[in-house]
């Protein structure tokens, strides 16, 4: 992963000096240095490039800097242990934005996904009432230990499409085998709803790089680029992933999460780790 030596540093801290307002004037010193964490330097580095620069963590990130954290040309080959602790911790910030947080929440009402315990077939006025009597008995015994599929939830539980039998579950609505590969790339360890939000980043991130580099600078229309691993719900009253339809969806949550109750009900939501 490229790294970004004390003279691009000392560019980007003359560009934000004049460009980014801080909202409250000083730096919050556990902020910028979470931010620098993730481009692994040290704030003794940072200081020795300009003693008096104050920054605001809570802002989007830059082209350069979105790529930096986000990308490189070895992560077609998978990751290294390194590369995946920054990786998740670089989406721990994201989950902080409340523009990522529009995105999650989009995502979750186009696929009909109300809980993180969706089945696919869940019909927001009607529930599972098109399911077995057995099978919503086995649909509430779920936990989010793992994808339902693992926990032995039998097929017919599920729906069947245009384009075969479904297994998608959860917010996401992850498919089992999908779901599989996301738990290999990430070494993830259960199907908590944080879990799900970091799978849900992981996939917008390997649909499109413009949508998900979009999505991480604050760029709400590139963002739709990277809803290509999903296809909507019929169960859902929401019209799908066509650009406008969506930007409509992800600006209105966007709009909604100014409220602190709003932000803080879907923050504390996909940060969740409890697997009940």
């Amino acid at each position: 992963m490229r790294k970004i030596n004390l003279v691009q540093i000392a560019l980007i801290f003359v560009v934000l000096a004049i460009t980014v307002r801080a909202e409250n004037n000083l730096t919050n010193e556990d902020n910028m240095k979470e931010f620098f964490d993730l481009q692994e330097l040290e704030l003794s580095e940072i200081r020795a490039v300009n003693q008096n620069f104050k920054t605001f963590f809570r802002r989007n990130l830059s082209e350069v800097e979105a790529e930096d954290l986000f990308y490189d040309e070895d992560f077609s080959n998978g990751l290294s242990s390194k590369e995946l602790k920054r990786l998740l911790k670089s989406y721990e910030w994201m989950l902080k934005q409340k523009n990522t947080l529009a995105w999650l929440i989009a995502i979750t009402k186009v696929e009909g996904a109300p809980s993180p315990f969706t089945v696919v077939g869940f019909h927001p006025k009607f529930g599972y009432q098109s399911k077995s009597v057995e099978c919503q008995k086995l649909i509430g015994k779920l936990t989010l230990k793992s994808h339902a599929k693992a926990q032995g939830l039998p097929q017919e539980c599920f729906i069947r499409t245009e384009s075969g039998p479904s297994s998608a579950f959860g917010y996401g609505q992850f498919v089992y085998k999908t779901w599989q590969d996301l738990e290999n790339r990430l070494k993830l360890k259960n199907f908590s709803r944080k879990t799900q939000a970091i799978g849900m980043l992981e996939l917008g991130r390997q649909a499109s790089r413009n949508g998900f580099i979009g999505l991480v600078m604050g760029n709400l229309k590139l963002s739709v680029l990277a809803t290509t691993p999903w296809a909507g719900s019929s169960g859902s009253p929401l019209p799908g992933y066509k650009p406008d339809s969506f930007l409509k969806v992800v600006r209105k949550e966007l709009k909604l999460l100014q409220d602190k109750k709003y932000f803080d009900f879907w923050y504390k939501e996909f940060t969740n780790e409890s697997t009940r």
